[in-house]
């Protein structure tokens, strides 16, 4: 039997019932009938993404390149943004792909395939692509294209469609739509098993060779994921059918057991006398142990040390301590505990066959409504010893790494390691799973599985995780490193996860795809763009909602997209002649009552939320080609607009455009644009000399021995230089080493100022306090400008930059 982890039981009954997506239902018409494995895919290419950045699974052979190994190419070959559905037949390798053709494409960077010819089979035409030896047939029908590297196949689905089985159409429905993917399979697929070597069925028992099981598949780089249903008829005798009838109960054995120990496996009930009848049907014997342990809830089993350690847990301990009374000879105190040896031992194996077996008793202790039962009295006092030390298996990295994947309570768990996981296979009830003898578990990883029992069907969860590394106080660690499909381009930046609050990342590659990458390293969707995105990408609310949108310009375009990288209209507007300057946003009473301008040249638009031209605005040309994003600044009650123009001039205007402030000297404008700071308008010209305004008009200029390279970045009341190696932080020197500097970046969190810079030449990113003090940690690997935030509102800092070639 093999059993897995659930996120949230809730979750999938909750959506199992709601999911009607219409394009889903048009792909799974296009699903052969001798299919005996299914993969819905949500989306193609975010899928193959995290295929590609899943650390679990590049540890098998090449990763997913074992997958496509296994789809003849398909998925390497195809391409798409919209929903996939994979199929394939186990008995004779052949697979199809189903997805929308309006977006189906062959990868740009990575594809040999090409057009061999049109070729009829039972009178309809297919395309036949080749790649060396590879052979792939290509169909549509309305709006889906179809791929197989079976010409009879696709030629047969092209003609007629069906409708999956009843069962295989109830499971089709089960699927919550809000993971990677969602995986059915017929009974014993063992091939499958080299892509997802741990998502298992729940059972492969050969009497359900003809069951079909699901499975909401969720791939994050940290972590894989699952979460399904088997259906199991009433009367056949399973592991699972030990709980049929029964509720789970909270699991509290990580409160118990040593915080070294190897692994946990644990049993949960809410009427023993229910699983008693459970068990003698399933052993097909008579068990007079009722009386007994009719108040116990739960059975675990603690490995430690190469011993097993059992515990019962009992909401009424008289029947029990009566029991163990008969078989106790003697006992002594061990750190505040009676440890009491037992006479005959072997009562555990016969009582609670199969979920215990080759364990005798030689002495037990009691922990409140806990008895625990050890081989020896060595594994007894190691588990008071930990207790009372407060060293407990909550405190393990490998449970701290999987909790937030597991549910309080459920009939059957283990939580284990690598290690760990080798000394559960040789447990009955994983031996009974037929694990091929391949079977490996890389170090590294925390492994959990959970099975509730239902009566003809069964949920089971699986979650498989990078150990985490205790937080330390004053330390760096790396949180994820991602792999996008080219060079990252631009700078990666933070944005708001407007349902969570949380924060996100946004970055483009060197081929101009847009990507939003979660806190935990899961590419959430990509977007193909025509060019390089300018300068930062803004957030807006415009529905006043609390439903935020991604606001741009690129080259010749002006882009707002919503949550799901979908483009709003009517904000996708293109500029003939390009060279647009990146998009200024304008809130003037911070009442999302939004001025877009976009700066093309001379040219200057000013666009309001519904994208209409702002009537009244009145500068709509400057004398001269704008330089950088137009800015806005608030003093007081008065706005002020400013605009550096090529030919040094900065324009300081009113709302409508017209001059609040006038400027008649010109300047030789440095690479950085205009800050407030101290209220007075301050920027540098490329001789180093610095410049204030104030709001009255007064110019002052001062010299800080700033070389023409010069950067330098301002808030309302710091001011951060750096000139070749010197680095100034409120009038603070310090010296770094020599190199090539990005500008200095200011992040102002939690009431504490934090700057940053980046060497690009020794590839290190430092930061420092506003005492110029470096930040313990510090430097670390990066290659260019780095951004700082708290992504999951925790109060630790996280950092992103680019790394070397595409990470």
């Amino acid at each position: 039997m093999r059993y897995w982890v659930y996120l949230l039981l809730i979750g999938l009954l909750g959506t199992a019932c709601t999911r009607d997506n219409k394009e889903d239902n048009n792909l799974n018409g296009f699903i052969p009938q001798e299919a005996t494995v299914i993969l819905q895919i949500q989306n193609l290419s975010n899928f193959k993404s995290d295929l590609k950045n899943s650390a679990y699974l590049s540890n098998f052979e090449e990763g997913a390149s074992t997958y496509l190994d296994i789809t003849k190419g398909l998925l390497q070959e195809v391409d798409s943004d919209s929903s996939a559905t994979l199929s394939l037949s186990q008995s004779d390798g052949k697979s199809v792909l189903a997805t929308y053709s309006a977006s189906t494409r062959f990868p740009k960077d990575t594809t040999q395939l090409t057009l061999s010819t049109t070729i009829s089979v039972d009178g309809v035409a297919l395309t036949q692509f080749t790649r060396d030896s590879l052979q792939l047939y290509s169909a549509k029908k309305g709006g889906v294209a179809l791929w197989s590297e079976d010409p009879e196949v696709l030629a047969r689905l092209s003609t007629q469609t069906h409708q999956p089985s009843p069962a295989l159409h109830r499971l089709l429905k089960t699927a919550s739509g809000r993971t990677s993917a969602t995986l059915y399979r017929k009974g014993v697929q063992d091939r499958f098993a080299h892509f997802f070597p741990f998502v298992k069925p729940a059972f492969q028992e050969d009497s359900l060779a003809l069951s079909w099981q699901v499975m909401d598949i969720n791939l994050e780089q940290a972590a894989v994921t699952g979460s399904g249903v088997v259906a199991v008829p009433d009367s056949l005798p399973t592991w699972g059918s030990l709980f049929r009838d029964t509720q789970p109960v909270e699991n509290r054995l990580a409160a118990l057991a040593p915080l070294n120990a190897e692994a946990l496996l644990s049993f949960s009930f809410d009427n023993y006398t229910q699983f008693a009848r459970n068990q003698q049907a399933f052993l097909e014997t008579a068990l007079d142990q009722e009386e007994v342990f009719s108040a116990l809830e739960t059975v675990g089993i603690i490995y430690l040390n190469e011993e097993k350690v059992v515990v019962l847990n009992m909401f009424d301990s008289a029947a029990i301590e009566t029991f163990l009374n008969e078989r106790q000879s003697n006992s002594r105190q061990f750190q505040g505990s009676e440890i009491l040896t037992l006479s005959n031992g072997d009562f555990l194996n016969t009582c609670f066959s199969p979920i215990i077996s080759d364990f005798k008793a030689a002495c037990f202790t009691r922990l409140e409504d806990q008895f625990i039962f050890a081989t020896s009295t060595k594994s007894l006092e190691a588990v008071l010893q930990n207790y009372n030390s407060g060293s407990v298996y909550e405190l393990n990295p490998v449970y701290e790494s999987i909790s937030k994947f597991r549910s309080r309570e459920a009939s059957l768990e283990f939580i284990a390691d690598a290690n760990g996981m080798k000394v559960l296979m040789e447990e009955p009830i994983f031996k009974d799973s037929r694990l091929p003898e391949s079977q490996n578990f890389p170090s590294g990883f925390a492994y959990s599985g959970q099975l509730v029992g239902g009566s003809d069907y069964y949920f089971n969860n699986m979650a498989v995780a990078r150990i985490g590394t205790p937080a330390m106080r004053y330390t760096t660690t790396e949180v994820f490193r991602l792999q996008l499909d080219a060079e990252v381009a631009t700078k990666p930046q933070f944005v708001i996860n407007h349902r969570n609050r949380k924060k996100e990342i946004v970055v483009q590659d060197a081929e101009n795809k847009l990507y939003l990458i979660s806190p935990e390293g899961k590419i959430l969707w990509k977007k193909q763009l025509d060019s390089r995105v300018q300068g930062e990408i803004k957030q807006v609310d415009l529905y006043k909602n609390g439903r935020l949108q991604l606001a741009f310009t690129t080259n010749d375009q002006f882009l707002i997209l919503d949550r799901n990288g979908k483009e709003v209209a009517p904000f996708t507007m293109r500029f003939k002649g390009g060279n647009l300057n990146p998009l200024a946003v304008f809130d003037y009473e911070s009442n999302r009552n939004y001025r877009f301008v976009v700066s093309q040249g001379r040219k200057l638009f000013m666009y309001n939320s519904r994208g209409q031209i702002v009537k009244g605005y009145t500068y709509t040309e400057a004398e001269s080609p704008v330089l950088r994003a137009p800015q806005h600044f608030r003093v007081g009650s008065r706005d002020y607009l400013l605009f550096q123009l090529e030919n040094g001039s900065l324009e300081i205007r009113n709302r409508v455009g017209k001059i609040r402030i006038p400027v008649k000297q010109r300047f030789e404008f440095s690479d950085n644009p205009v800050y407030l700071y101290r209220n007075q308008f301050t920027f540098t010209d490329n001789t180093g000399r610095l410049y204030t305004i104030d709001t009255k008009g007064k110019l002052s200029a001062s010299r800080l021995n700033l070389d023409p390279l010069h950067r330098i970045d301002a808030t309302s009341k710091t001011l951060a230089t750096l000139t070749e190696n010197i680095l100034t932080i409120k009038g603070r020197p310090i010296t770094l080493d020599l190199g090539v500097y990005t500008a200095p970046k200011i992040f102002y969190l939690y009431d504490k100022i934090y700057v940053g810079v980046t060497d690009l030449q020794g590839e290190k990113v430092y930061l420092f306090d506003s005492q110029t003090n470096g930040i313990p940690g510090f430097p670390v690997f990066g290659t260019d400008a780095m951004s700082l935030d708290d992504l999951d509102n925790d109060r630790d800092l996280e950092l992103v930059t680019k790394g070397q070639g595409q990470d």
